[in-house]
């Protein structure tokens, strides 16, 4: 305020104004000096300011305790993921996001290191199937890294890998069934071509759901290789040009299958 008030903090002072209506605890938790993100610099901190304010209405005492974690000193991409998680949640079953935030996890202090695991208590909430597939993956059950060593700069860590299954569970718990069924999942998602495939296949999935569940029933995604890879590709190219675009594109992969 001393210095100016810049485009960004004229949306932060409007949130800092409706958390006072809110919740006057939590305007004085947001108010700390501590809070490095206030004002919100990013779009991903001010759409978290926005939905911890408007969560206040479900559950005071537990979005105070969140606040006061040690994880929301900075609000990155996990951590608003996970905001943004539990506030849809609350939306529509306000004792499912009760149960998140009431979780032993979240309760003993949710911290980096276990962002990813809460990102599947959500998933438990609406696809208890998915859920439990992806925590049965061997790499899931033997914990998740959240190492940056060069390679995994490169192939993204494990956490960021989990967070791409957990949006496929969400879109569809048959797909989801299917993929962690794939040895090339199985074995960690082991190479930047891999995650890339993921990724496009969540693409996909959020175009046309029934296009990608077919895709993954084909046997051509039970082994990555460049093919599998390219023909992913095709039909992700192919929604920019036109819907029948993309639905010759997947016959024709169909086809060329021998499905």
């Amino acid at each position: 305020m001393e210095d100016g008030i810049v485009y960004l903090e004229h949306g932060t002072l409007n949130r800092l104004q409706e958390a006072a209506i809110m919740s006057e605890r939590l305007f004085r938790r947001l108010m700390d000096r501590s809070r490095s993100w206030i004002p919100a610099p990013t779009q991903s901190a001010d759409k978290a300011l926005y939905r911890l304010i408007k969560l206040t209405a479900f559950d005071e005492e537990k979005v105070i305790r969140l606040v006061d974690m040690p994880f929301m000193e900075t609000i990155e991409f996990t951590e608003g993921e996970f905001i943004r998680l539990v506030y849809d949640l609350a939306l529509t079953d306000p004792d499912a996001a009760g149960r998140i935030l009431s979780h032993p996890l979240i309760e003993g202090g949710l911290t980096d290191e276990v962002s990813a695991h809460a990102l599947i208590l959500y998933l438990e909430e609406i696809a208890p199937r998915a859920a439990t597939a992806i925590k049965g993956l061997p790499w899931v059950a033997d914990g998740i890294t959240y190492s940056l060593s060069t390679s995994v700069v490169i192939e993204g860590t494990e956490a960021e890998k989990v967070w791409t299954l957990v949006r496929l569970g969400e879109g569809s718990e048959e797909l989801i069934l299917e993929l962690v069924s794939k040895p090339w999942i199985r074995d960690g998602i082991s190479n930047l071509g891999e995650y890339s495939t993921v990724i496009v296949l969540d693409v996909i999935l959020d175009y046309d759901r029934e296009a990608a569940v077919r895709m993954l029933m084909l046997p051509i995604m039970d082994t990555y290789n460049r093919d599998m890879a390219s023909a992913l590709q095709r039909l992700e190219s192919a929604r920019w040009e036109s819907r029948d675009a993309f639905d010759r594109e997947l016959e024709n992969i169909v086809a060329s299958a021998g499905n």
